[in-house]
């Protein structure tokens, strides 16, 4: 196929960001097994309305080469003709789609917004024969992944190519590493992860921005996942730690308030009265008193 004067179905090569590669450079790049086509820097997608069935009012879809992307801000759909099936994602979620994969990916929302690299070659085909480039959608993280990849090639030099090759590499072994089953191949995975931490870190002080960067999401996307595997947002699951230590201290040891108090981060000693009345309905001295009694 001729990549010059193809479209690919996301916009015309005309309005593209053309990869293009010098009959110089060819020989060596496929020697690396890797060629590039086309990238996508910090790119709104257009905004897709689907119809009822889940696949959206244009036509699917076959690209000629790779495609792999990353979603920056909004939420996306993907379309998977073969099994109609139709999956949402967000921000921080990766999507690979391999050569003649019939499908449509899009926005569900206007703020969509990708980075996307477009690739072929023999290295990539025998990766992709034994498994280690899978079709489909996995967290990537916020942090722009694919972005070191594409400042190489806008350098259209052949060492720029080259190191762009070894950079999309490096990164397609590490998303499949971390998508092996037992490595935590998701965000859902990755969340117990991050609870495991919270409770062998129970002396610091988390916040919700702090837990979102563990996990390389968004807040947005955090909430969400909270509300979906914990049934609660992630600053009632922060509360509910903070209290669970609280009562420990006040029931399980002969600590002065105030000190309990300074232990919780609690610089106002009249803050940390507020905040345990407010989430256990009494005081903590009272609390102290009534389930020492009781125990």
């Amino acid at each position: 196929m001729d990549f010059s004067t193809s479209s690919y179905g996301k916009k015309k090569l005309s309005e593209t960001n053309y990869a293009p590669v010098p009959p110089a450079f060819r020989e060596a790049l496929l020697k690396t097994g890797i060629l590039f086509h086309v990238y996508y820097d910090n790119y709104p997608t257009a905004h897709k309305p689907f119809n009822e069935t889940g696949t959206t009012h244009t036509e699917t879809r076959r690209f000629p080469f790779y495609c792999l992307l990353q979603l920056l801000g909004g939420d996306g759909f993907f379309y998977d003709a073969a099994h109609r099936r139709t999956e949402f994602f967000e921000q921080g979620t990766g999507l690979l789609i391999p050569p003649g994969f019939e499908q449509q990916y899009g926005g569900r929302t206007k703020d969509f917004i990708e980075d996307s690299v477009c690739f072929s070659g023999p290295l990539a085909d025998e990766m992709f024969r034994r498994g280690l480039l899978r079709c489909g959608l996995f967290c990537m993280g916020t942090e722009r992944r694919i972005l070191p990849i594409i400042r190489a090639i806008q350098k259209a030099s052949l060492p720029a190519l080259l190191e762009a090759s070894a950079l999309l590499v490096q990164l397609l072994l590490a998303l499949n590493g971390e998508r092996r089953p037992g490595n935590m191949p998701t965000c859902r995975q990755h969340l117990s992860a991050l609870l495991t931490r919270l409770a062998e870190t129970a002396e610091h002080d988390w916040s919700v921005d702090e837990m979102a960067e563990y996990l390389n999401i968004s807040t947005n996307s955090l909430r969400k996942l909270f509300l979906s595997e914990r049934g609660m947002t992630p600053k009632h699951y922060l509360d509910q730690l903070w209290l669970r230590r609280a009562t420990d201290l006040l029931c399980g040891t002969n600590r002065p308030l105030l000190e309990i108090a300074h232990l919780l981060h609690c610089a106002d000693p009249y803050y940390f009265f507020r905040r345990f009345r407010k989430l256990s309905g009494i005081s903590p001295a009272r609390y102290r008193r009534k389930f020492r009694r009781e125990a």
